[in-house]
């Protein structure tokens, strides 16, 4: 990129968010977060492919539509509120066809507003299939396991520092036999990867910590002149 010098890498800044009592609630064991996106959708993604972004959502509707039929409840919901809702909309309509009227009740879509209202959704979740950067973030933060469907090398990458490669696939190769053997794994290791997100999240809140001290000191002005905002701003 052509900087110069010394370069310091810090996880994203959402790792420092102060979660307040966002996460203290009961999870319930047999609800399923989902949050689709908008992805090659012709009518919000730059590169505009509609049998990418059909293929991808039918997928993703078998997927939901056996969650369903296997005893789990699903609550659909965004991270991305303005691209990501049709993608929620449409998500749902196909599952319902899919799947016999007995189980209609037991999806839901949660219409967030807020990142408070997320963390606190989160928070309840046995688990969550997401392909959103945030999403996976934000779903660390609250201590709920997920299912990354990639659509980028950042969550990739992400997924890789946590040592969780096992519970991410592309979502150029989701196929629902790899979706279910995934999602089953991670479904029988919840408890161990809740300890090792608790231990990861903390590493990376002293990490975003640290930067804040580098930012918000003489260090991080290259005159060297002492900042006007501590870091409490």
């Amino acid at each position: 990129m052509g900087v110069r010098g010394e370069n310091r890498i810090f996880p994203d800044l959402a790792f420092g968010l102060d979660l307040q009592k966002s996460t203290d609630k009961q999870k319930k064991n047999k609800v399923i977060g989902v949050s689709p996106m908008a992805y090659y959708d012709p009518r919000f993604w730059p590169v505009q492919d509609v049998s990418a972004y059909q293929a991808y959502l039918k997928r993703l509707a078998s997927f939901v539509s056996w969650l369903l039929c296997s005893g789990y409840d699903v609550v659909l919901f965004p991270t991305q509120i303005r691209m990501d809702r049709t993608a929620i909309e449409e998500l749902r309509a196909s599952v319902l066809e899919e799947v016999p009227v007995s189980l209609h009740d037991r999806l839901t879509d949660s219409k967030l507003r807020t990142v408070e209202e997320c963390l606190a959704l989160l928070s309840q979740l046995a688990m969550v299939v997401t392909s959103r950067l945030h999403g996976v973030i934000l779903s660390f933060l609250a201590g709920t396991p997920v299912l990354a469907i990639s659509p980028a090398n950042k969550i990739d990458s992400l997924m890789e520092d946590m040592d969780l490669t096992e519970y991410v696939i592309s979502i150029r190769e989701i196929e629902l036999p790899s979706l279910i053997d995934r999602f089953q794994k991670l479904d029988g290791n919840r408890d161990i990867m809740k300890n090792r997100l608790q231990q990861k999240v903390a590493e990376y809140r002293l990490a975003v910590e640290a930067q804040f001290d580098i930012v918000f000191s003489s260090e991080g002005f290259l005159d060297g002149t002492e900042p006007r905002l501590n870091r409490r701003h």
